[in-house]
């Protein structure tokens, strides 16, 4: 029984080391993984920042946000409406 004993301990202590060796590579890959997703996650806080001190994307949008027309039926450019609303409201009168 000695035999057996002493090769179940080395054999124990093999899988062991083997255990913990694997333990520590996938301990490593997520590690890894996580600093790329924090350092993606603080680029796309950079970015967003600068898109926030910029006012706004860098290209015109096609797409201008509608309003219904104060007095009217229709439906007008909210931007052009909040630049010179006195314009419009002189426009509904003539």
């Amino acid at each position: 029984m000695g035999n057996s004993e002493s090769s179940l301990r080395t054999g124990d202590t093999n899988i062991s080391s083997e255990t913990e060796l694997a333990r520590k590579q996938k301990h490593d890959e997520m590690m890894e993984i996580g600093k790329k997703v924090a350092m993606a996650a603080g680029v796309a806080i950079v970015g967003w920042g600068i898109y926030k001190i910029l006012g706004g994307p860098l290209v015109a949008s096609s797409e201008r946000k509608k309003m219904k027309a104060p007095g009217m039926d229709m439906y007008i450019y909210r931007e052009d409406f909040e630049l010179d609303p006195k314009a419009h409201f002189h426009r509904l009168r003539h």
